[in-house]
């Protein structure tokens, strides 16, 4: 997979998938994904974080390749290539960061929670 096209970067997604099924929860500050058949670029979730923020990642990557971008304006950062469970800190400073998963022919679920 590039991670140096201008799709990664882009806002727009380019996505074919048999089921993408990603969810929010409010109280715990979580987002939960099943995905079935995924191939393109897809905008996961748009995170408001703080100076060096920590996330727990729960990535697992059935079938396929998968990877999970944090980016904030032109900066990127690629927090899961393969099958991951760990907290990490975001270098990022406080603002917006969108999370981007790329994918060839995978299936996966993931859980990302702010801590």
């Amino acid at each position: 997979m590039d991670f140096q096209e201008k799709k990664v970067l882009s806002k727009i997604n380019y996505k074919k998938a048999l089921v993408f099924m990603v969810t929010r929860k409010l109280r715990d500050k979580s987002y939960k994904g099943k995905i079935k058949k995924f191939t393109g670029f897809a905008n996961v979730a748009l995170l408001k974080v703080e100076d060096l923020q920590n996330l727990y990642i729960d990535f697992k990557i059935t079938n396929g390749q998968a990877a999970l971008i944090a980016i904030q304006k032109d900066e990127m950062k690629i927090l899961a290539q393969e099958n991951l469970e760990k907290h990490i800190t975001l270098p990022f400073k406080k603002g917006f960061v969108r999370l981007r998963l790329i994918g060839e022919q995978t299936d996966l679920n993931f859980l990302i929670k702010k801590v």
